[in-house]
């Protein structure tokens, strides 16, 4: 909205409700069009009805789920939390920039755009996904889990949890020192990554059974009581055993 300064009588608030009103109609227009492009099964009248009323009544959660949508049209900029889970998606169109959630589980998923910085909550699990973005700073949890992810990109120091089980992964990056549960079982890995054995006041459960591994490193043995680790289900040797 554009202020009004009430010294200058000549001077009208008209512009600024004709631009909001311009851009309020140039939205609709897009959902309109993207409406009409509805494939056999989509529930794209609900989807509208949604988005127009997210967009009109500036709502910060926008919930699109289980309505079969092959694809999303230009997303409102101001939600903070965006929930698309039991779809048909393909891709995402570019996220809003103060988003902080996003919920893409279960789609058809091959890619996702690049995440904005204030994102906290990440969720893409059963999808297609080969690799990852990069992750932003803030992101706090991570799940990923029943995709066809080959490897991870470095992980955000705040990351507290990560799941990534039953994916393609021979490796892992090294582990933020924040991180409480990591569910990496079922994967191809063949050794475990590098964390932090210091002290920890919270417990601290990770999960590696159902891999490759064969040997453990040196440290494994130094790691504290706040760590609980499954390794079941490896080839480790009988030595390291």
């Amino acid at each position: 909205m554009f202020s009004v300064n009430n010294t200058h009588s000549s001077v009208s608030c008209s512009p600024s409700i004709n631009s909001n009103s311009t851009s309020n109609e140039h939205y609709l227009r897009i959902l309109t069009e993207w409406e009409k492009n509805s494939s056999p099964g989509e529930e794209r009248g609900i989807a509208f009805n949604r988005l127009s009323q997210c967009f009109q009544n500036q709502e910060a959660v926008l919930n699109l789920s289980d309505l079969n949508l092959t694809s999303l049209p230009e997303l409102p900029k101001h939600i903070s939390a965006l929930i698309v889970e039991n779809n048909k998606l393909t891709s995402l169109p570019k996220l809003p920039a103060f988003l902080k959630e996003l919920n893409a589980d279960n789609n058809r998923l091959s890619v996702i755009p690049e995440l904005p910085e204030s994102l906290t909550t990440l969720s893409v699990r059963s999808n297609q996904l080969e690799n990852l973005p990069v992750l932003p700073n803030h992101l706090t949890s991570l799940f990923v889990e029943n995709n066809r992810l080959y490897n991870l990109p470095a992980l955000p120091e705040k990351l507290k949890f990560l799941h990534v089980y039953y994916n393609r992964l021979t490796t892992l990056p090294d582990l933020p020192d924040k991180l409480e549960i990591l569910c990496a079982q079922r994967n191809n890995l063949v050794t475990f990554p590098q964390f932090s054995d210091r002290n920890n006041i919270r417990q601290k459960e990770y999960y590696f059974h159902f891999n490759q591994i064969t040997t453990l490193p040196e440290s494994f043995s130094q790691l504290d009581s706040s760590y609980r680790i499954n390794i079941s289900g490896n080839p480790l040797s009988t030595r390291v055993l």
